[in-house]
Formats: structure tokens, sequence, C-alpha cells
């Protein structure tokens, strides 16, 4: 039976003992050689005996362990740490033998004293020679930043105006672009607050400071306001306090405008005058370097740390660093243009 298909036969095997003998690397991910635990690929039934790569050790599972959750590969004695990602995670609130499932009945949080050093482990980045480095057809902006995309965006300043957003980006669809063939698209952006605050307060600030941080967006080539006008978050102080003036957007109130419908045909007339803008922008060749790169929170699990942000890490190294990440899997990604990195 192959490695592949021992694995595949594992993940609809029901809770009950088994004695079948498989490799850990095939139903298990070890992060480090100092973690005391792995992490299961898929569940793991009582009994299974699981081969330890680089040594004749074997770990037999004491009870299910669902996928994603940790199983023990040594003894951890009460009160000594458990280490993952080669880091303390918690502290053994009871006896742990190889092969345990290694969860919140048996691992604790703790006081514990770390000495960081601080850049010890730093080392000088080898990168590739600046003709050799990948790159990609971006849009420059005016702040020096290079955006993939090149969107007018249409941006509610608070919950209210969230449905005439919508309605106006909803103007720009199927072939309402034809003739603006490097514009990517219309694009409403709404939120759930705005309002139901104190003026003045961190909360709103907070809103504030994303909501421009949004229109100034590199993917973003110029940009329209809709505000409903009795909200908390005033246009006015939206504008002022961020800086926004000197961007020049067409700033819409509903209540100004008339009622809903009235503002947007305003909108619609205020994106169709912002479109030959956005269709002046042209892709240049940019260093991939240029590129930003981050994760969105949406609900962290056991992988999180064990795809996504490695993934984070090391797409972009094998663009522009002389040197391959080190793989834990032999199936290395290969960047052969600009087009996968």
């Amino acid at each position: 039976m192959s490695t592949t298909s021992q694995a595949q036969d594992l993940v609809t095997v029901t809770p009950m003992t088994t004695v079948q003998t498989v490799d850990l690397d095939t139903v298990a991910v070890h992060l480090h050689p100092r973690d005391e635990v792995a992490v299961a690929r898929v569940p793991l039934p009582p009994g299974l005996r699981l081969r330890i790569p680089g040594s004749e050790g074997m770990v037999r599972v004491s009870r299910l362990i669902p996928a994603g959750h940790k199983v023990a590969l040594r003894a951890v004695a009460e009160g000594d740490t458990v280490r993952k990602y080669g880091q303390v995670i918690g502290f053994a609130i009871a006896p742990i033998v190889p092969g345990d499932h290694v969860h919140s009945h048996n691992l604790a949080v703790g006081a514990l004293s770390h000495d960081y050093a601080v850049g010890v482990d730093a080392h000088p980045v080898d990168f590739v020679p600046v003709e050799q480095r990948r790159a990609f057809k971006g849009f420059r902006r005016a702040d020096g930043r290079t955006g993939t995309r090149n969107y007018v965006a249409v941006i509610s300043t608070v919950n209210c105006s969230a449905s005439t957003v919508r309605a106006i980006a909803d103007r720009f669809r199927g072939d309402a672009l034809r003739d603006y063939p490097a514009v990517d698209g219309v694009i409403g952006l709404t939120h759930k607050g705005g309002c139901g605050a104190r003026y003045g307060s961190g909360e709103v600030e907070l809103l504030q400071r994303t909501l421009a941080g949004v229109a100034r967006h590199p993917n973003v080539a110029a940009y329209v306001l809709v505000g409903l006008g009795c909200e908390i978050n005033q246009m006015t102080d939206l504008v002022r306090g961020q800086g926004l003036e000197g961007d020049r957007a067409p700033l819409l109130v509903i209540q100004d405008e008339g009622g809903l419908l009235e503002t947007v045909e305003s909108g619609v007339r205020a994106v169709t005058q912002l479109l030959p803008v956005a269709a002046a922008c042209r892709r240049e060749r940019t260093p991939a370097s240029e590129l930003v790169m981050a994760l969105q929170c949406g609900g962290s699990d056991g992988w999180s740390g064990v795809t996504a942000n490695p993934a984070l890490w090391a797409g972009p190294r094998t663009c522009w660093c002389a040197r391959a990440p080190r793989w834990r899997s032999a199936r290395r990604p290969k960047c052969t243009g600009p087009s996968t990195c």
C-alpha cells in the first residue's frame, strides 16, 4: 500500500482500535526537531503505530486524535514544557506519554520567562543580482507604491450608505467598462460602522484611518465617498482628519442629494468622470520586492501556522532570494516567472 493511500484510508477510519503501522510523515507534520508533538494531518485512530523517521522508534496512538490536533511523540512530565514550532506553547498539567492526544485537558498556559536575545539569529539576506530578480506588471502610483489592480472604488462612510454604494457599483457590471480595458472594475466597499459610537472616539478615528487607507490603496486609481449625512463619522471630519483634501474625490451625501435614487445617479456620473483618469494608468515592469503581502485572520485553526504563515514567507523568498527556503516537503514549488510569484 502506498503512503498516499494509507493517509487517505485513515481519513474515513472509524474510532476503533487498529494495528496498522505508517510513517509519521504520511499522517502528521512534525514541525521542529525539538517539538514533543506533531500535528495530525488526518484523524488518527487508537492503536495506530507511527514510525518515527530517522529512528527505530514507534509511537502507538492511545485515543482518537482529530485532524489538526496534536499527538505526543515524547513523554512529558507534569509541569514540564511542551513545544510546537520549536517554541513553548504550554505546560503539561498531567503526565503525557507518547501517543497521547495533547490538548486542553492536559496542556495549559503558565508563567514563562524568556531571554529573547533579539537579533541573535539574524543573518544577512543573500539577494540574487538585480538583473535576475523576478518582476511583475504593476500600476505605479503617485506615492511610489505599486498596485496589482486598477480599480475605481465607491466607499461608504457609514453603514447607512452601504446599499447606495452597492447600487452605484452594480451599474458598472457587464459591458459597462468595455471602453476602459485598463480598468479592472468599479468596486463598492462597505462596512457596518460609522454610527452608534461616540463622536471623536478612538473607535471612530480607527474607522477613518481604515477608510483612508482603502481610498489610498495602491490598487485604487480613484474613489468616491458616499455618506448619509447625520452619521457620527462625518465625511468632512474623515477628509480633513486623514488629509484627503488633495485627492479632490467626489463627496456624496444622501441627505444633501435628495435621497437614495438621486445619490445613485450622482454616483454613476461621478464614477463615469473618474473612469478616464483610471484608464490613463498603465502597467509597467516592477520588481517583485514591491509586492506587499499579508494574511487575513478570519478564524485561525490548528493549520494556520503550518500552512498560511510559512507560505507567506516562502513564496516571496523564492522570487528574490538567492537561496531557496528549506521546505519540509520534498515537493518544492518552483518560481519560474512573474506569473508564479
